[in-house]
């Protein structure tokens, strides 16, 4: 990606707060769709990504913004108090996917109260990831590059803690 301001405790960030939009987006699709309730597959994807952050991610402090550990903790909580509202092997998985969120959240909670802690990536980040070429778009997306180049100056910032 050459000229650009790739990051990728940055990429890191843009990628968990997507997963926690989804198992949002998940849950609320739960109070009208019942199939969601007794699938436990539809949980899984959500389970392996919060393992993986918890495994590899656990320990090591790379300046996620304290907004996303915010919106972690907040689902987290929710996932957990699925139990109490619905029942089914979905249920349980998703309940499951909230207690490995929750210790995530923790450590990485932990980490960036330390006096050493990193700097925290910029909640605005704009990812070099995301659509790179607009299928849907008659010239391959190349009438957005001028708007992410603006958007990827500013990318790389981090916020000091507070």
């Amino acid at each position: 990606m050459e000229g650009s301001s790739f990051d990728i405790a940055s990429e890191i960030s843009v990628s968990i707060r997507k997963t926690l939009e989804n198992a949002e987006e998940q849950m609320s699709r739960m109070f009208d769709d019942d199939s969601i309730k007794d699938d436990p597959q539809r949980w899984m994807d959500f389970g392996f990504f919060i393992q993986n952050c918890r495994e590899y991610l656990g320990h090591v402090d790379i300046g996620l913004p304290l907004d996303l550990l915010n919106m972690a903790e907040d689902v987290a909580r929710r996932l957990q108090n699925l139990g109490m509202i619905f029942e089914g092997k979905g249920v349980a998985i998703a309940v499951r996917v909230g207690k490995v969120l929750a210790v995530w959240h923790n450590l990485q909670q932990q980490l960036s109260m330390k006096p050493d802690a990193l700097a925290r990536v910029a909640s605005d980040y704009v990812s070099h990831l995301d659509g790179a070429a607009s299928k849907n778009s008659p010239n391959g997306g190349a009438d957005q590059g001028v708007a992410r180049t603006a958007k990827r100056r500013r990318g790389c910032r981090r916020e000091k803690p507070d």
